[in-house]
C-alpha cells in the first residue's frame, strides 16, 4: 500500500491535474492525492485556494480542434444521407422495373413505389445545397 503524509496546507507551493487526481506540490516534494482538482479547489477556497484561469490560446486550440471535429462529422453525415438517399433510389428504381404485370395489386404497389420517387425527388430539390 501507499504512505499517507500530512501536508500542511499552507506549505502548498502549486497544485496541478493529474486525470482524476490532484498532485501537491510542496517543499516537501510532489504528493498525488485522490481528487479532483474541482473537488480541491471547492473545498479549499474559503482558504485562498483559487485556480487560474487557463491562456485563452490553449482555449482557441481546443476550440479549433472541436470546431474541426465537427466540420468533419457534418460533413461524413451530409455524406452518409447523400449515399443512403442513392442506395434507396437504385432499390426503388429496381422494384419499379421489376413490377411490369398488369393486375390491380401489382399496379397498387407500383403507385405505392412511383409515389416514394416522386416524394423523395421532391425532398431533394427543397435541400439547400452544402
Amino acid at each position: 500500500g501507499g504512505v499517507t503524509h500530512l501536508v500542511p496546507r499552507d506549505s502548498i507551493g502549486w497544485v496541478e491535474a493529474e486525470g482524476d487526481y490532484a498532485r501537491l506540490h510542496s517543499a516537501s516534494g510532489a504528493h498525488l492525492v485522490r481528487i479532483p482538482l474541482s473537488t480541491l479547489e471547492t473545498r479549499w477556497r474559503d482558504r485562498g485556494f483559487d485556480l487560474p484561469e487557463r491562456p485563452p490560446e490553449l482555449w482557441r486550440g481546443r476550440a479549433t480542434r472541436a470546431r474541426d471535429r465537427f466540420v468533419a462529422r457534418k460533413a461524413r453525415l451530409v455524406r452518409e444521407r447523400a449515399d443512403r438517399e442513392a442506395r434507396l433510389a437504385a432499390k426503388a428504381s429496381h422494384k419499379l422495373a421489376s413490377l411490369s404485370a398488369t393486375d390491380a395489386d401489382t399496379q397498387r404497389k407500383r403507385a405505392v413505389v412511383e409515389a416514394a420517387i416522386a416524394r423523395a425527388r421532391a425532398r431533394r430539390s427543397q435541400e439547400p445545397a452544402t
